[in-house]
Protein backbone atom coordinates (compact mmCIF):
# COMPACT_ATOMS: atom_id res chain seq x y z
CA UNK A 1 0.00 0.00 0.00
CA UNK A 2 2.79 2.56 0.90
CA UNK A 3 4.12 1.58 -2.48
CA UNK A 4 1.07 2.52 -4.29
CA UNK A 5 0.55 5.75 -2.29
CA UNK A 6 3.93 6.97 -3.19
CA UNK A 7 3.44 6.36 -6.67
CA UNK A 8 -0.10 8.28 -6.92
CA UNK A 9 1.46 11.61 -5.11
CA UNK A 10 4.72 11.30 -7.38
CA UNK A 11 1.92 11.36 -10.42
CA UNK A 12 0.25 14.59 -8.82
CA UNK A 13 2.99 16.77 -8.02
CA UNK A 14 4.60 15.69 -11.58
CA UNK A 15 1.44 17.11 -12.95
CA UNK A 16 1.30 19.82 -10.84
CA UNK A 17 4.66 20.78 -12.04
CA UNK A 18 3.88 20.31 -15.73
CA UNK A 19 0.51 21.69 -15.46
CA UNK A 20 1.55 24.93 -13.43
CA UNK A 21 -1.74 24.51 -11.58
CA UNK A 22 -2.24 24.13 -7.68
CA UNK A 23 -4.32 20.95 -6.45
CA UNK A 24 -7.21 23.61 -5.25
CA UNK A 25 -7.03 24.68 -9.56
CA UNK A 26 -7.17 20.82 -10.60
CA UNK A 27 -11.29 20.71 -11.63
CA UNK A 28 -13.09 17.73 -12.50
CA UNK A 29 -16.50 16.62 -13.23
CA UNK A 30 -17.07 16.77 -9.27
CA UNK A 31 -15.87 20.99 -9.40
CA UNK A 32 -17.72 23.77 -8.31
CA UNK A 33 -15.72 25.49 -11.04
CA UNK A 34 -18.43 25.88 -13.83
CA UNK A 35 -16.79 29.03 -15.47
CA UNK A 36 -15.85 28.41 -19.31
CA UNK A 37 -13.17 30.57 -21.43
CA UNK A 38 -14.68 33.36 -23.20
CA UNK A 39 -14.22 32.47 -27.12
CA UNK A 40 -12.01 35.26 -28.65
CA UNK A 41 -13.77 35.73 -32.26
CA UNK A 42 -11.18 36.54 -35.09
CA UNK A 43 -11.36 40.35 -36.59
CA UNK A 44 -11.94 40.83 -40.65
CA UNK A 45 -9.87 42.78 -42.29
CA UNK A 46 -11.24 45.07 -45.18
CA UNK A 47 -9.48 47.09 -47.83
CA UNK A 48 -10.95 50.58 -49.05
CA UNK A 49 -9.32 52.37 -52.01
CA UNK A 50 -9.66 53.54 -55.79
CA UNK A 51 -9.44 50.63 -57.70
CA UNK A 52 -8.07 52.65 -60.93
CA UNK A 53 -6.33 55.85 -60.69
CA UNK A 54 -4.14 58.17 -62.96
CA UNK A 55 -0.46 57.54 -63.72
CA UNK A 56 1.15 59.32 -60.53
CA UNK A 57 -1.57 59.61 -58.17
CA UNK A 58 -1.41 58.86 -54.64
CA UNK A 59 -3.56 56.17 -53.48
CA UNK A 60 -4.86 56.28 -50.19
CA UNK A 61 -5.49 52.31 -48.48
CA UNK A 62 -8.64 52.43 -45.84
CA UNK A 63 -8.69 50.49 -43.14
CA UNK A 64 -11.08 51.74 -40.96
CA UNK A 65 -13.83 49.28 -42.38
CA UNK A 66 -11.91 46.60 -40.42
CA UNK A 67 -14.07 45.04 -37.82
CA UNK A 68 -13.67 42.84 -34.15
CA UNK A 69 -17.39 41.24 -32.98
CA UNK A 70 -15.50 41.43 -29.74
CA UNK A 71 -14.86 45.24 -29.94
CA UNK A 72 -11.55 44.56 -29.54
CA UNK A 73 -9.01 47.41 -29.86
CA UNK A 74 -6.93 46.27 -33.51
CA UNK A 75 -3.79 46.39 -34.80
CA UNK A 76 -3.07 46.95 -38.23
CA UNK A 77 -0.45 45.57 -40.43
CA UNK A 78 -0.06 46.31 -44.41
CA UNK A 79 2.30 44.74 -46.81
CA UNK A 80 2.56 45.40 -50.68
CA UNK A 81 3.14 41.81 -52.14
CA UNK A 82 3.66 42.93 -55.84
CA UNK A 83 4.23 45.89 -57.81
CA UNK A 84 5.36 46.72 -61.39
CA UNK A 85 8.50 46.21 -62.96
CA UNK A 86 10.47 49.52 -62.02
CA UNK A 87 8.75 50.96 -59.52
CA UNK A 88 9.97 52.01 -56.01
CA UNK A 89 6.53 52.73 -54.48
CA UNK A 90 6.74 51.93 -50.52
CA UNK A 91 4.00 52.95 -48.05
CA UNK A 92 3.80 55.89 -46.04
CA UNK A 93 2.92 53.57 -43.12
CA UNK A 94 2.49 49.62 -42.50
CA UNK A 95 0.84 49.83 -39.22
CA UNK A 96 -1.93 52.45 -38.97
CA UNK A 97 -5.28 52.62 -39.85
CA UNK A 98 -5.18 54.58 -43.24
CA UNK A 99 -1.50 54.27 -45.17
CA UNK A 100 -0.72 55.80 -48.61
CA UNK A 101 1.20 54.50 -51.60
CA UNK A 102 2.67 56.82 -54.71
CA UNK A 103 1.80 54.86 -57.81
CA UNK A 104 5.16 55.73 -60.09
CA UNK A 105 4.71 53.45 -62.94
CA UNK A 106 1.86 51.77 -65.01
CA UNK A 107 0.21 48.32 -63.95
CA UNK A 108 -1.35 46.32 -61.08
CA UNK A 109 -0.20 46.98 -57.36
CA UNK A 110 -1.17 44.01 -54.64
CA UNK A 111 -1.62 45.19 -50.83
CA UNK A 112 -2.73 42.95 -47.68
CA UNK A 113 -3.34 44.20 -44.64
CA UNK A 114 -3.82 41.71 -41.64
CA UNK A 115 -6.06 43.12 -38.48
CA UNK A 116 -5.72 41.80 -35.50
CA UNK A 117 -6.82 42.17 -31.34
CA UNK A 118 -4.02 41.03 -29.51
CA UNK A 119 -5.22 37.59 -28.95
CA UNK A 120 -5.94 36.44 -32.49
CA UNK A 121 -5.19 37.87 -36.22
CA UNK A 122 -6.99 37.97 -39.22
CA UNK A 123 -7.30 36.22 -42.57
CA UNK A 124 -5.12 38.26 -44.21
CA UNK A 125 -7.00 40.28 -47.44
CA UNK A 126 -5.65 41.76 -50.30
CA UNK A 127 -6.93 44.81 -52.65
CA UNK A 128 -5.02 45.31 -56.65
CA UNK A 129 -4.70 48.86 -57.14
CA UNK A 130 -4.49 49.35 -60.70
CA UNK A 131 -2.56 52.50 -62.54
CA UNK A 132 -3.91 53.53 -65.99
CA UNK A 133 -1.62 54.05 -68.79
CA UNK A 134 -1.35 57.79 -69.46
CA UNK A 135 -3.75 58.94 -72.16
CA UNK A 136 -3.62 62.78 -72.67
CA UNK A 137 -0.92 65.22 -73.39
CA UNK A 138 2.47 66.72 -71.90
CA UNK A 139 2.30 70.18 -71.70
CA UNK A 140 5.79 71.85 -70.75
CA UNK A 141 6.27 75.54 -69.32
CA UNK A 142 9.28 77.22 -68.89
CA UNK A 143 9.88 81.01 -67.98
CA UNK A 144 13.29 81.56 -69.56
CA UNK A 145 11.57 80.94 -72.78
CA UNK A 146 11.81 83.83 -74.97
CA UNK A 147 9.11 83.67 -76.62
CA UNK A 148 5.39 82.90 -75.71
CA UNK A 149 5.32 79.63 -77.03
CA UNK A 150 3.05 76.58 -77.76
CA UNK A 151 3.48 74.03 -75.04
CA UNK A 152 6.03 71.59 -76.66
CA UNK A 153 9.20 70.62 -75.03
CA UNK A 154 11.49 72.40 -77.48
CA UNK A 155 8.90 75.68 -77.72
CA UNK A 156 7.07 75.88 -74.05
CA UNK A 157 4.49 78.04 -72.69
CA UNK A 158 6.29 81.03 -71.17
CA UNK A 159 3.38 81.36 -67.77
CA UNK A 160 1.55 78.44 -66.37
CA UNK A 161 -2.19 79.95 -67.02
CA UNK A 162 -1.34 79.58 -70.83
CA UNK A 163 -0.28 76.23 -70.50
CA UNK A 164 -3.72 75.71 -68.04
CA UNK A 165 -5.78 77.41 -70.62
CA UNK A 166 -4.69 75.44 -73.62
CA UNK A 167 -4.88 71.95 -71.72
CA UNK A 168 -7.88 69.54 -71.95
CA UNK A 169 -9.15 67.40 -69.02
CA UNK A 170 -6.45 64.13 -68.01
CA UNK A 171 -3.22 66.75 -69.26
CA UNK A 172 -0.28 66.79 -67.84
CA UNK A 173 2.14 70.35 -67.10
CA UNK A 174 5.51 70.09 -66.75
CA UNK A 175 6.82 73.72 -65.25
CA UNK A 176 10.40 74.19 -65.09
CA UNK A 177 12.45 76.02 -62.79
CA UNK A 178 12.21 79.97 -62.58
CA UNK A 179 9.91 82.44 -60.61
CA UNK A 180 6.17 82.61 -62.14
CA UNK A 181 4.33 85.94 -61.33
CA UNK A 182 0.91 85.21 -62.10
CA UNK A 183 -2.51 83.69 -59.88
CA UNK A 184 -3.54 80.99 -61.70
CA UNK A 185 -6.83 79.76 -61.99
CA UNK A 186 -8.05 76.19 -63.12
CA UNK A 187 -11.31 75.88 -64.95
CA UNK A 188 -14.10 74.15 -62.66
CA UNK A 189 -13.87 71.24 -65.42
CA UNK A 190 -10.70 70.47 -66.21
CA UNK A 191 -8.62 67.53 -64.40
CA UNK A 192 -5.32 68.51 -64.30
CA UNK A 193 -1.95 67.17 -62.86
CA UNK A 194 0.21 70.06 -62.82
CA UNK A 195 3.94 69.22 -61.43
CA UNK A 196 7.07 71.66 -61.18
CA UNK A 197 10.68 71.56 -60.35
CA UNK A 198 12.44 70.86 -63.37
CA UNK A 199 15.60 71.98 -64.75
CA UNK A 200 15.17 74.62 -67.40
CA UNK A 201 15.74 73.41 -71.04
CA UNK A 202 15.94 69.50 -69.70
CA UNK A 203 12.27 68.37 -68.81
CA UNK A 204 14.14 64.78 -68.18
CA UNK A 205 15.69 66.06 -64.90
CA UNK A 206 13.33 66.90 -61.78
CA UNK A 207 14.64 67.71 -58.87
CA UNK A 208 12.02 70.15 -56.43
CA UNK A 209 14.80 71.52 -54.38
CA UNK A 210 17.33 72.19 -56.94
CA UNK A 211 14.76 73.32 -59.75
CA UNK A 212 12.67 75.72 -57.95
CA UNK A 213 9.45 76.63 -59.44
CA UNK A 214 7.99 79.59 -57.63
CA UNK A 215 4.42 80.88 -58.39
CA UNK A 216 4.30 84.21 -56.85
CA UNK A 217 0.75 86.21 -56.38
CA UNK A 218 0.26 89.66 -56.64
CA UNK A 219 -1.38 90.22 -53.17
CA UNK A 220 -4.95 90.06 -54.35
CA UNK A 221 -6.68 86.54 -54.81
CA UNK A 222 -5.59 83.12 -54.08
CA UNK A 223 -2.33 82.21 -56.04
CA UNK A 224 -3.60 78.67 -56.98
CA UNK A 225 -7.39 77.91 -56.87
CA UNK A 226 -10.34 76.13 -58.82
CA UNK A 227 -13.97 75.74 -58.51
CA UNK A 228 -14.95 72.35 -59.13
CA UNK A 229 -18.38 72.50 -61.26
CA UNK A 230 -19.03 68.71 -62.17
CA UNK A 231 -22.54 67.51 -62.02
CA UNK A 232 -24.26 64.63 -60.99
CA UNK A 233 -21.79 61.24 -62.34
CA UNK A 234 -18.83 63.31 -62.78
CA UNK A 235 -15.73 62.58 -60.47
CA UNK A 236 -12.30 63.86 -61.62
CA UNK A 237 -8.63 63.85 -60.03
CA UNK A 238 -6.17 67.17 -59.70
CA UNK A 239 -2.94 67.39 -58.50
CA UNK A 240 -0.21 70.01 -57.67
CA UNK A 241 2.90 68.93 -56.91
CA UNK A 242 6.51 70.45 -56.24
CA UNK A 243 5.93 74.34 -55.93
CA UNK A 244 6.93 76.85 -53.97
CA UNK A 245 3.43 78.82 -53.36
CA UNK A 246 3.86 82.90 -52.23
CA UNK A 247 2.34 86.33 -52.24
CA UNK A 248 -1.07 85.46 -52.25
CA UNK A 249 -4.26 85.69 -49.89
CA UNK A 250 -4.60 82.94 -50.25
CA UNK A 251 -1.79 79.66 -50.93
CA UNK A 252 -3.92 76.86 -52.35
CA UNK A 253 -7.77 76.75 -52.53
CA UNK A 254 -10.00 74.01 -54.02
CA UNK A 255 -13.61 74.36 -53.72
CA UNK A 256 -16.78 72.30 -55.07
CA UNK A 257 -19.99 74.65 -56.33
CA UNK A 258 -21.60 71.53 -55.01
CA UNK A 259 -23.10 70.40 -58.39
CA UNK A 260 -23.11 67.03 -57.77
CA UNK A 261 -20.07 65.67 -58.45
CA UNK A 262 -16.99 64.39 -56.91
CA UNK A 263 -13.12 65.80 -57.14
CA UNK A 264 -10.10 63.90 -55.57
CA UNK A 265 -7.34 66.79 -54.81
CA UNK A 266 -3.80 66.01 -54.31
CA UNK A 267 -1.54 68.72 -52.45
CA UNK A 268 2.04 67.32 -52.35
CA UNK A 269 5.30 68.12 -51.79
CA UNK A 270 4.94 71.96 -52.12
CA UNK A 271 6.46 74.99 -50.02
CA UNK A 272 3.66 76.81 -49.36
CA UNK A 273 4.35 80.48 -47.31
CA UNK A 274 4.02 84.17 -46.84
CA UNK A 275 0.45 84.11 -47.89
CA UNK A 276 -2.03 86.57 -45.82
CA UNK A 277 -4.51 89.14 -45.76
CA UNK A 278 -7.65 87.68 -44.94
CA UNK A 279 -8.52 88.05 -41.55
CA UNK A 280 -12.08 88.05 -40.74
CA UNK A 281 -14.01 85.46 -38.75
CA UNK A 282 -15.26 83.94 -42.15
CA UNK A 283 -11.99 83.61 -43.64
CA UNK A 284 -10.49 80.21 -43.45
CA UNK A 285 -6.99 78.54 -44.85
CA UNK A 286 -3.89 81.01 -45.53
CA UNK A 287 -2.21 78.79 -46.80
CA UNK A 288 -4.23 75.85 -48.26
CA UNK A 289 -8.27 75.48 -47.83
CA UNK A 290 -10.39 72.35 -49.75
CA UNK A 291 -13.79 72.69 -49.10
CA UNK A 292 -16.67 70.27 -50.00
CA UNK A 293 -13.33 68.05 -51.97
CA UNK A 294 -11.67 64.97 -50.85
CA UNK A 295 -8.06 65.71 -50.50
CA UNK A 296 -4.66 64.29 -49.95
CA UNK A 297 -2.15 66.50 -48.54
CA UNK A 298 0.66 65.06 -48.14
CA UNK A 299 4.39 66.06 -47.74
CA UNK A 300 4.03 69.55 -47.53
CA UNK A 301 5.95 72.72 -45.46
CA UNK A 302 2.92 75.16 -44.90
CA UNK A 303 4.85 78.05 -43.08
CA UNK A 304 4.64 81.57 -41.78
CA UNK A 305 0.81 81.83 -43.48
CA UNK A 306 -1.89 84.32 -42.02
CA UNK A 307 -5.89 83.98 -41.99
CA UNK A 308 -8.79 84.34 -39.99
CA UNK A 309 -8.85 80.64 -39.02
CA UNK A 310 -6.76 77.56 -39.65
CA UNK A 311 -4.11 79.69 -40.70
CA UNK A 312 -2.12 76.97 -42.10
CA UNK A 313 -4.13 74.43 -43.41
CA UNK A 314 -8.05 74.32 -43.40
CA UNK A 315 -10.41 71.14 -44.85
CA UNK A 316 -14.16 71.31 -44.98
CA UNK A 317 -15.08 68.03 -45.66
CA UNK A 318 -19.18 67.03 -43.97
CA UNK A 319 -19.72 64.24 -45.89
CA UNK A 320 -19.90 60.93 -44.37
CA UNK A 321 -19.12 58.52 -47.31
CA UNK A 322 -15.97 60.71 -48.02
CA UNK A 323 -12.49 60.80 -46.33
CA UNK A 324 -9.36 62.86 -45.91
CA UNK A 325 -5.80 62.29 -45.54
CA UNK A 326 -3.47 64.70 -44.42
CA UNK A 327 0.34 63.26 -43.85
CA UNK A 328 4.18 64.01 -43.30
CA UNK A 329 3.21 67.64 -43.20
CA UNK A 330 5.50 70.43 -41.40
CA UNK A 331 2.62 73.16 -40.65
CA UNK A 332 4.53 75.99 -38.78
CA UNK A 333 4.26 79.68 -37.75
CA UNK A 334 1.21 80.71 -39.03
CA UNK A 335 -1.00 83.00 -37.40
CA UNK A 336 -4.98 83.00 -36.60
CA UNK A 337 -6.32 86.42 -36.23
CA UNK A 338 -9.71 85.35 -35.20
CA UNK A 339 -10.53 82.85 -32.90
CA UNK A 340 -10.37 78.94 -33.99
CA UNK A 341 -7.35 76.81 -35.22
CA UNK A 342 -3.97 78.32 -35.89
CA UNK A 343 -2.44 76.15 -37.62
CA UNK A 344 -5.12 73.86 -38.69
CA UNK A 345 -8.82 73.63 -38.77
CA UNK A 346 -10.38 70.82 -39.88
CA UNK A 347 -14.27 70.36 -40.42
CA UNK A 348 -14.24 66.64 -41.22
CA UNK A 349 -16.34 63.42 -40.08
CA UNK A 350 -13.54 60.86 -41.49
CA UNK A 351 -10.11 60.07 -42.55
CA UNK A 352 -6.78 60.04 -41.17
CA UNK A 353 -4.28 62.81 -40.59
CA UNK A 354 -0.89 61.38 -39.19
CA UNK A 355 2.47 61.71 -39.21
CA UNK A 356 2.73 65.49 -39.02
CA UNK A 357 4.10 68.06 -37.61
CA UNK A 358 2.60 70.62 -36.09
CA UNK A 359 4.11 73.44 -34.36
CA UNK A 360 4.70 77.15 -33.05
CA UNK A 361 1.17 78.90 -34.61
CA UNK A 362 -0.80 80.72 -32.42
CA UNK A 363 -4.85 82.27 -32.43
CA UNK A 364 -6.52 84.75 -31.29
CA UNK A 365 -4.04 87.39 -32.98
CA UNK A 366 -6.31 90.30 -33.49
CA UNK A 367 -9.49 88.36 -31.58
CA UNK A 368 -7.46 89.06 -28.01
CA UNK A 369 -9.15 85.11 -27.46
CA UNK A 370 -9.45 82.53 -28.98
CA UNK A 371 -9.18 78.13 -28.70
CA UNK A 372 -6.75 75.87 -30.47
CA UNK A 373 -3.69 76.88 -31.35
CA UNK A 374 -2.02 73.72 -33.11
CA UNK A 375 -5.11 72.21 -34.08
CA UNK A 376 -9.37 72.04 -34.46
CA UNK A 377 -11.41 69.12 -35.33
CA UNK A 378 -14.89 70.55 -35.52
CA UNK A 379 -17.46 67.94 -35.42
CA UNK A 380 -20.38 70.35 -35.90
CA UNK A 381 -22.44 68.41 -33.52
CA UNK A 382 -22.89 65.40 -35.92
CA UNK A 383 -24.84 62.44 -35.64
CA UNK A 384 -21.99 59.99 -35.74
CA UNK A 385 -22.33 56.62 -35.70
CA UNK A 386 -19.27 54.24 -34.29
CA UNK A 387 -17.94 53.54 -37.56
CA UNK A 388 -17.65 57.26 -38.54
CA UNK A 389 -14.56 58.74 -36.86
CA UNK A 390 -11.44 60.67 -37.91
CA UNK A 391 -7.89 58.64 -36.52
CA UNK A 392 -5.18 61.15 -35.38
CA UNK A 393 -1.94 59.19 -35.52
CA UNK A 394 1.69 59.71 -34.55
CA UNK A 395 1.45 63.86 -35.09
CA UNK A 396 3.19 66.16 -33.28
CA UNK A 397 2.26 69.39 -31.29
CA UNK A 398 4.51 71.57 -29.89
CA UNK A 399 4.92 75.15 -29.24
CA UNK A 400 1.44 76.36 -30.11
CA UNK A 401 -0.47 78.49 -28.04
CA UNK A 402 -3.79 79.94 -27.71
CA UNK A 403 -5.10 82.74 -25.57
CA UNK A 404 -8.04 80.50 -23.65
CA UNK A 405 -7.99 77.11 -23.92
CA UNK A 406 -6.63 74.23 -26.34
CA UNK A 407 -3.39 75.44 -26.78
CA UNK A 408 -2.13 72.26 -28.59
CA UNK A 409 -5.48 70.34 -29.54
CA UNK A 410 -8.94 71.50 -29.62
CA UNK A 411 -11.40 68.82 -30.34
CA UNK A 412 -14.63 70.67 -30.36
CA UNK A 413 -18.56 70.17 -31.06
CA UNK A 414 -18.78 66.92 -30.56
CA UNK A 415 -16.43 65.19 -32.71
CA UNK A 416 -15.40 61.59 -33.34
CA UNK A 417 -11.92 61.22 -33.05
CA UNK A 418 -9.30 57.96 -32.54
CA UNK A 419 -6.15 58.95 -30.87
CA UNK A 420 -3.14 57.16 -31.01
CA UNK A 421 0.88 57.46 -30.41
CA UNK A 422 0.00 61.33 -30.66
CA UNK A 423 2.46 63.67 -29.09
CA UNK A 424 1.25 67.06 -27.37
CA UNK A 425 4.27 69.32 -25.30
CA UNK A 426 5.49 72.45 -24.63
CA UNK A 427 2.11 74.29 -25.76
CA UNK A 428 0.79 76.78 -24.03
CA UNK A 429 -3.05 78.35 -23.37
CA UNK A 430 -2.21 82.11 -22.00
CA UNK A 431 -5.37 83.08 -20.24
CA UNK A 432 -6.87 79.63 -19.15
CA UNK A 433 -6.19 75.72 -18.86
CA UNK A 434 -6.32 72.91 -21.35
CA UNK A 435 -2.96 74.07 -22.45
CA UNK A 436 -2.29 70.48 -24.41
CA UNK A 437 -5.70 68.89 -25.40
CA UNK A 438 -9.32 70.72 -24.67
CA UNK A 439 -11.95 68.40 -25.87
CA UNK A 440 -15.56 70.23 -26.28
CA UNK A 441 -19.21 69.81 -26.87
CA UNK A 442 -22.01 69.45 -26.98
CA UNK A 443 -22.81 65.95 -28.78
CA UNK A 444 -24.97 65.09 -31.60
CA UNK A 445 -24.35 61.55 -30.97
CA UNK A 446 -23.81 59.11 -28.13
CA UNK A 447 -21.14 57.36 -30.29
CA UNK A 448 -18.79 60.73 -30.13
CA UNK A 449 -15.86 60.35 -28.47
CA UNK A 450 -12.28 61.21 -27.87
CA UNK A 451 -9.90 58.31 -27.19
CA UNK A 452 -6.27 58.12 -26.48
CA UNK A 453 -4.04 55.05 -26.99
CA UNK A 454 -0.28 55.44 -26.12
CA UNK A 455 -0.41 59.26 -26.13
CA UNK A 456 2.12 61.14 -24.48
CA UNK A 457 0.79 64.48 -23.12
CA UNK A 458 4.01 66.54 -21.12
CA UNK A 459 5.57 69.83 -20.26
CA UNK A 460 2.13 72.20 -21.49
CA UNK A 461 1.72 75.22 -19.61
CA UNK A 462 -1.14 77.28 -18.98
CA UNK A 463 -1.70 80.13 -16.90
CA UNK A 464 -1.21 80.56 -13.10
CA UNK A 465 -4.52 79.37 -11.39
CA UNK A 466 -5.28 76.87 -14.27
CA UNK A 467 -6.43 73.44 -14.58
CA UNK A 468 -6.33 70.73 -16.73
CA UNK A 469 -3.57 71.28 -18.64
CA UNK A 470 -2.87 68.05 -19.93
CA UNK A 471 -6.54 67.03 -20.89
CA UNK A 472 -9.81 69.82 -19.79
CA UNK A 473 -13.06 68.02 -20.67
CA UNK A 474 -16.39 69.89 -20.44
CA UNK A 475 -19.48 70.09 -21.98
CA UNK A 476 -21.47 66.72 -22.28
CA UNK A 477 -17.83 64.78 -23.55
CA UNK A 478 -16.48 61.52 -23.46
CA UNK A 479 -13.02 61.04 -23.05
CA UNK A 480 -11.24 57.33 -22.67
CA UNK A 481 -7.72 57.07 -22.22
CA UNK A 482 -5.78 53.93 -22.03
CA UNK A 483 -1.83 53.55 -22.31
CA UNK A 484 -0.92 57.00 -21.98
CA UNK A 485 1.65 59.42 -20.20
CA UNK A 486 0.71 62.62 -18.72
CA UNK A 487 3.70 64.45 -17.25
CA UNK A 488 4.96 67.86 -15.52
CA UNK A 489 2.01 69.78 -17.11
CA UNK A 490 1.90 73.06 -15.18
CA UNK A 491 -0.82 74.03 -13.03
CA UNK A 492 -1.03 75.64 -9.89
CA UNK A 493 -3.96 73.20 -7.87
CA UNK A 494 -1.67 70.16 -8.89
CA UNK A 495 -4.75 68.73 -11.38
CA UNK A 496 -3.46 67.15 -14.75
CA UNK A 497 -7.59 66.77 -15.48
CA UNK A 498 -9.85 68.62 -15.45
CA UNK A 499 -13.86 67.59 -15.58
CA UNK A 500 -15.53 70.55 -16.09
CA UNK A 501 -19.60 69.95 -15.70
CA UNK A 502 -21.33 66.98 -14.45
CA UNK A 503 -22.93 65.97 -17.78
CA UNK A 504 -18.60 65.03 -18.94
CA UNK A 505 -16.64 61.57 -18.31
CA UNK A 506 -12.91 60.93 -18.67
CA UNK A 507 -12.39 57.14 -18.11
CA UNK A 508 -8.42 56.82 -17.72
CA UNK A 509 -6.32 53.05 -17.18
CA UNK A 510 -3.57 51.40 -17.44
CA UNK A 511 -1.83 54.73 -17.79
CA UNK A 512 0.48 57.34 -15.86
CA UNK A 513 0.06 60.57 -14.64
CA UNK A 514 1.49 62.83 -12.20
CA UNK A 515 -1.26 64.83 -10.40
CA UNK A 516 -4.87 65.28 -9.98
CA UNK A 517 -8.37 66.05 -11.24
CA UNK A 518 -10.41 68.95 -10.78
CA UNK A 519 -13.91 69.49 -11.73
CA UNK A 520 -17.42 68.38 -10.84
CA UNK A 521 -17.55 65.89 -14.06
CA UNK A 522 -17.01 62.17 -13.75
CA UNK A 523 -13.24 60.34 -13.08
CA UNK A 524 -12.77 57.01 -13.57
CA UNK A 525 -9.44 55.36 -12.73
CA UNK A 526 -8.32 51.91 -13.23
CA UNK A 527 -4.68 50.56 -12.77
CA UNK A 528 -3.02 53.38 -13.17
CA UNK A 529 0.97 54.88 -12.45
CA UNK A 530 2.58 58.05 -10.67
CA UNK A 531 5.82 56.82 -11.60
CA UNK A 532 8.30 59.30 -13.27
CA UNK A 533 8.43 57.67 -16.71
CA UNK A 534 11.92 59.32 -16.77
CA UNK A 535 11.91 60.73 -20.51
CA UNK A 536 15.29 60.62 -22.45
CA UNK A 537 15.06 64.14 -22.98
CA UNK A 538 12.61 66.02 -22.89
CA UNK A 539 15.00 69.38 -23.39
CA UNK A 540 15.02 68.36 -26.96
CA UNK A 541 12.00 66.66 -27.43
CA UNK A 542 13.15 62.88 -27.11
CA UNK A 543 9.96 62.04 -25.08
CA UNK A 544 11.12 58.23 -25.08
CA UNK A 545 10.75 56.60 -21.63
CA UNK A 546 13.45 54.85 -19.89
CA UNK A 547 11.79 53.67 -17.09
CA UNK A 548 10.07 50.57 -16.31
CA UNK A 549 6.96 51.30 -15.15
CA UNK A 550 4.63 49.02 -12.82
CA UNK A 551 1.87 49.60 -15.22
CA UNK A 552 4.05 49.16 -18.21
CA UNK A 553 5.83 51.58 -20.56
CA UNK A 554 3.69 53.92 -22.45
CA UNK A 555 3.66 56.61 -24.75
CA UNK A 556 5.82 57.87 -28.56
Amino acid sequence: MKKITKIVLSLIIVSIIFTGCSPKEITGPDSDDTTEPVANTKPVAKIKASQFVKSGATVVLDGSESYDADNDPLNYSWQILSKPTGSDAALSSDNTVNTSIAADRDGDYEIQLTVSDQKSSSTPTTFTVTVLPFSGTIIFVDASNAQSGEGSELNPFKTIQSSIDFASSDDIIKVSQGIYAENIIIPGDKALRIFGGYQSGNFNNRNISAYVSRIAGNGTADVVSMEFSGGDGVRIYSKIDGFTIDGGTRGVSYTSLGNGGKIDVEISNNIIENNRGLSGNGDYGGGILTRGVSPIIIRNSVRNNQCGKGAGITVDLRDTTESVFISENIVENNIGHSDHGGGVYLSVRRGTVSHNIIRNNRIGETAGYGWGGGMIVDGGGADYTNDIYLTLSHNIYTGNSAPLIGGGLFIDEGANVRMERELIFKNSSDRGGGAGLYVDGPRGSTFAKTTLSYCTIADNVGADGSVGNAVYVEKDSVVEISKSIFWNNYSNDNADFNVADDDSTLSIGDSTYQTGKAGTGTFNETACSKNDPEFVDSATGDYHTTAVMDRGVFGN
